[in-house]
């Protein structure tokens, strides 16, 4: 696993390079976070992988000498809640939308025994992930949160607050002693914006730009400083005014796409650009046709 202290009361683990899935990087992305309170640790996220979930969690029980108590989800995503074996003896907190969403899935929708083995199929050429659909054990968190939620000492008080975004239940984790914030997926480093659906994230940046932060930790990818939010939030603004222009010039998708003032996504030529703009699965494109088809409508 890949270990790296954020702060002194920080940790954060993604999975190791060696189980990277050329069709998914959502195995190696994934991002699971311990914080150290006085006297308890909490874990947000779990990540795809139970044996490396466990192995952090002992890892830093050891470290900093505290039992668990909190298992935070930030979403009830496939790849935040695959490790989630690693903490059902620990209280388990998520979104009341979020826990919501988790029921229908795994009832009905891809989560369901029969939408594993469907699901699994797509996947045939990587048998780690194929047992990981099929096996993981998956259950309901057992404390919803509405609104918000304080676990901690006053001096050390960790925030839990839904805001939506990325899903309708997502929410964020601030430690406002240690100047962190846990985005979820409402920031990644390695992918312009992740959505189910068209949200605008101008108005989820705000609310993230309205805490203290020295770091802010994305759901997958590198952890960020304020000056990277900034840019992802300029980005959009960019996006949104020349969308708008080229909507009221009666411009098709096709006439946008080959527009050369069409703003260009910051991040682009980085190292981290590569799994998002991927065959078969380029986000910005997909990103784009959302917020066309979205200002066209309204």
């Amino acid at each position: 696993m890949r270990i790296q202290e954020i702060t002194e009361n920080i940790v954060i683990m993604y999975a190791p390079k060696e189980r990277e899935i050329e069709a998914n990087t959502a195995p190696t992305t994934a991002i699971i976070t311990c914080i150290a309170l006085p006297e308890e640790l909490i874990f947000i996220d779990a990540g795809i992988y139970v044996d490396l979930a466990r192995e952090f969690r002992l890892k830093m029980e050891s470290k900093f000498d505290r039992k668990t108590t909190h298992l935070l989800l930030t979403h009830s995503d496939w790849d935040h809640i695959f490790g989630m074996e690693a903490f059902e003896d620990v209280t388990i907190v998520a979104s009341e939308k979020s826990i919501m969403k988790l029921k229908h899935n795994l009832k009905e929708d891809y989560l369901s025994k029969d939408g594993r083995k469907e699901w699994a199929e797509s996947y045939r050429e990587y048998k780690d992930l194929q047992d990981l659909i099929i096996n993981a054990k998956i259950f309901l968190p057992n404390k919803f949160v509405k609104s918000e939620l304080l676990i901690g000492p006053k001096s050390h008080e960790i925030l839990f607050k839904v805001i939506g975004g990325h899903t309708e239940g997502s929410s964020i984790i601030y430690s406002s002693s240690e100047k962190v914030l846990c985005a979820g997926d409402n920031l990644l480093e390695c992918y312009p914006q992740l959505q189910h659906e068209f949200t605008n994230p101008i108005p989820i940046i705000e609310e993230m730009e309205r805490f203290e932060v020295d770091h802010y930790i994305p759901g997958h990818g590198k952890v960020v400083t304020k000056e990277y939010l900034q840019k992802v939030k300029q980005y959009f603004i960019d996006l949104e005014l020349f969308l708008k222009k080229a909507i009221s010039e009666n411009c098709t998708l096709e006439d946008i796409f080959l527009d050369a003032k069409l703003p260009v996504y910051f991040a682009q030529d980085t190292p981290d650009w590569k799994p998002a703009s991927r065959k078969g699965s380029n986000w910005l494109p997909y990103i784009i046709e959302g917020w066309f088809e979205e200002l066209t409508s309204s």
